[in-house]
């Protein structure tokens, strides 16, 4: 990047701006595999060499930056853009990064709170698990203790949980297609883009 020009380089979103270069731009940082790492961009407007920072100080001033917030994607997923990002509180970002926790099992990645909705739990249950010494994988394939019971599919028993998990089926979509009265047959052998209402009783 070419030396600031704009007398701002010991502000902090100055430095807001830099540690946003360095998570997407810089592989030796130890955050760099959660963003760069994993194809996290940041928009050509704010990575300019000559305007970057003043067109991404600009875009800050008219949405809302001030000196208690911090820099925040909507779309966890999505790329450094003014359409993608936004200013936001400590704490509501602590809020998002709970959430944003992303875990890779079986080449399946999600974020903590998907897994959690997957078997089943409350939002939070995955990074709750986790923050109490949990491993990634026993956090996201052990039940919750209210799911009991097994069943039994082509010679194989185990939790719907863990079918869920082998056949690609949210755990919730499995136990409505059960309380909706479906087979245990059809309701583990009917792909997961089938909707409920297609599949009748019977």
């Amino acid at each position: 990047m070419a030396k600031t020009k704009h007398g701002m380089s010991r502000t902090r979103i100055y430095r807001i701006y830099r540690g946003m270069l360095d998570r997407v731009l810089n592989p030796n940082k130890h955050n760099y595999p959660r963003y760069g790492g994993r194809g996290i961009c940041i928009c050509p407007e704010w990575l300019d060499k000559e305007s970057g920072f003043m067109n991404f100080y600009r875009w800050s001033m008219v949405n809302g930056y001030t000196d208690e917030l911090s820099i925040d994607r909507k779309d966890v997923n999505g790329n450094y853009t003014p359409g993608n990002c936004r200013w936001i509180t400590n704490k509501e970002q602590q809020n998002n990064k709970s959430n944003s926790h992303f875990i890779t099992y079986k080449g399946v990645t999600k974020t903590a709170r998907q897994w959690s909705e997957d078997i089943g739990g409350s939002s939070i249950l995955v990074s709750e698990r986790i923050r109490r010494g949990w491993s990634e994988e026993e956090a996201i394939t052990t039940p919750p203790r209210n799911v009991k019971g097994t069943i039994t599919y082509k010679g194989k028993t185990q939790s719907l949980h863990r079918w869920a998990i082998e056949l690609g089926i949210s755990y919730s979509a499995l136990s409505k297609r059960l309380r909706n009265g479906w087979s245990i047959s059809k309701a583990l052998s009917t792909p997961p883009e089938e909707k409920f209402s297609s599949v009748r009783k019977g």
